[in-house]
């Protein structure tokens, strides 16, 4: 596992996939202006939505880096502890991005999922097909695993980060 700026680790990697997973960084629980953690990426959390931005804005730098200038942009979801799968290419600009999975078949596209208490589950194919699952109690219950893996095509191999 790599460890690159802003605590970024590479899971694996190989041609055509890359998964990384980062963490919110250092945080003081009792300075009120430093709740969120140097590197939070969540809007949801209460936030200074301009601190969080540029988080976003540094992942997708440090993702270009590594991906020598292709990644083109990160999708983002409204994660709601259900078992909802939004494919990037046909329904994520047509309906809300209320969800906890997304599959892609584009490539240069970054998909994110935040968890805390959740798994994070990255599901990739054969095919140039990639998932990430965030996997809460909910989710799993409803089958949010299956129901994602079936979007995906041929061999399917899984990372499963902390």
């Amino acid at each position: 596992m790599n460890n690159l700026q802003n605590g970024i680790k590479i899971l694996y990697q190989n041609s055509h996939i890359l998964i990384v997973q980062t963490g919110a960084g250092v945080f003081n629980k009792f300075a009120q202006d430093d709740l969120y953690g140097q590197f939070n990426l969540g809007l949801h959390v209460g936030d200074k939505p301009e601190c969080v931005l540029k988080n976003r804005a540094d992942l997708l730098s440090s993702l270009r880096q590594l991906t020598h200038q292709k990644t083109q942009s990160i999708f983002w979801l409204n994660q709601v502890h259900g078992n909802r799968v939004l494919d990037t290419k046909s329904d994520f600009f047509t309906s809300n991005q209320d969800a906890d999975a997304l599959v892609s078949y584009q490539k240069y596209q970054a998909l994110a999922i935040m968890t805390a208490d959740c798994v994070p589950i990255a599901i990739f194919d054969d095919k140039d097909g990639i998932a990430c699952i965030h996997a809460g109690w909910q989710g799993l219950t409803n089958g949010i695993i299956k129901k994602t893996a079936i979007k995906l095509h041929g061999q399917k191999k899984a990372v499963i980060g902390a």
